[in-house]
């Protein structure tokens, strides 16, 4: 959970250091977006995981695998 954490917060951080220049439409492969394409989602499932593991109920389990597949379209649209 505190990997999710860490991981959404330090690509919103590069996103505001990368986003402020121009890549000339070419894919970023430097820093997080070398270990992911989608940092914010990865960030969002592992975050979602670790509230589910934690919570130790059905409710927290059924719930993730919806929360992949909603971050899995969105990546897609």
């Amino acid at each position: 959970m505190i990997f999710g954490v860490v991981l959404l917060v330090r690509t919103i951080m590069i996103r505001r250091v990368v986003g402020a220049q121009d890549t000339d439409g070419k894919l970023l492969t430097r820093g997080i977006y070398s270990f992911c394409r989608h940092p914010i989602y990865f960030g969002i499932i592992i975050l979602s995981l670790g509230f589910g593991l934690r919570s130790i109920n059905l409710d927290g389990l059924i719930v993730y695998p919806l929360i992949v597949l909603a971050n899995f379209i969105q990546a897609k649209l």
